[in-house]
């Protein structure tokens, strides 16, 4: 379809047609969600954030008090940006893929990690779009930017934010990484899914509370609320080795879990009912994480667990800080 519309991204090519394009690829390069939004002011959202900073629920992640105004407004992320393109894709690895009898690691992080791959395709996704927009630019982020990634897939119609406070798509349940190219181009924008408004993000729950009542910390203290303060994937990831664990969170609380949680997707209907192994072999476990052996990952000295998990979002944790949480799962 041609355009003469001097606000499209190309004398030759419209709107619509650009932005379907932009879908075609995305979703031959393996991304199983698509949907795009136009690069405005998350409003309602920053309010929301603002409420969860001020109760503290962000435990020691100081770093999300800074770049407020980054996180709530794409636009100031990318000169001229205009569009916000979201992707999603199922990482779901099989119910006891990384679920040793002692040992527990979230599924996300079983296999490679996914910022790598993501923003490789994204990267392609952007050269794709300059093969028919030569003059459109645009930066990728896979939790790697100051954004509010969940609130705009959720605008971009790829599900709604669960009580859990994950996104949930109707189709593949909350097994999902997201990710996002902002570009310099105006396109043909998705919205959220009917009946779900952005004041009403739980209503594809229903009156379901799994997912709250099965955290062993309570640490949802509202739908769509998590205190990290109480969170296991928080205590186990985010903090600093060496912090005390809060007194309400012992061994009976972590049930082995050393790097993450996964315990609130796991009792979700929506995943119980549609969860389907990811396509995508990366992120599959390794041999080390299908069966994760204790006495193993005690035994790791520095250099062999930077070598035992190159390449993997567990490596974050670091070995001093995983040896420290599979102390704790062995307290009574």
């Amino acid at each position: 379809m041609l355009s003469s519309n001097d606000d499209s991204p190309s004398p030759t090519i419209s709107l619509e047609t650009l932005s379907l394009f932009i879908k075609q690829q995305a979703k031959l390069l393996g991304f199983e969600l698509v949907g795009i939004v136009p690069a405005t002011y998350l409003h309602e959202e920053a309010e929301k954030l603002q409420t969860w900073l001020d109760n503290g629920y962000h435990a020691g992640m100081d770093w999300m008090e800074r770049y407020q105004s980054l996180r709530t407004n794409p636009s100031e992320l990318l000169h001229q940006c205009q569009s916000v393109v979201m992707v999603g894709i199922n990482y779901f690895p099989g119910w006891e893929a990384g679920q040793g009898d002692e040992v527990k690691v979230a599924r996300y992080a079983v296999g490679k990690d996914y910022h790598k791959l993501i923003r490789r395709r994204l990267a392609k996704l952007m050269k794709a779009i300059q093969t028919v927009a030569p003059h459109v630019t645009g930066r990728a982020f896979v939790d790697s930017a100051p954004l509010l990634e969940k609130a705009l897939a959720v605008r971009a119609g790829l599900g709604w934010q669960g009580k859990h406070s994950l996104l949930i798509n109707p189709k593949l349940g909350s097994w999902l990484f997201i990710g996002e190219l902002l570009i310099t181009a105006p396109l043909a924008y998705d919205e959220p899914l009917p009946s779900n408004s952005l004041s009403e993000s739980i209503s594809f729950c229903g009156t379901c509370t799994k997912c709250i009542q099965a955290c062993p910390t309570d640490a949802i203290v509202a739908p769509t609320v998590v205190d990290a303060t109480q969170c296991i994937a928080y205590w186990t990831i985010e903090a600093d080795a060496g912090l005390p664990l809060p007194t309400a969170i012992g061994a009976e609380q972590l049930k082995g879990w050393v790097f993450g949680c996964d315990i609130c997707q796991e009792v979700c209907p929506w995943n119980v009912k549609f969860s389907a192994v990811t396509q995508e072999s990366a992120f599959l476990p390794s041999v080390v994480l299908t069966h994760p052996n204790k006495d193993f990952l005690e035994g790791l000295s520095e250099e062999s667990f930077e070598k035992t998990f190159a390449g993997s979002a567990l490596r974050r944790s670091g070995v001093a800080k995983l040896q420290q949480n599979l102390s704790r799962i062995e307290r009574s």
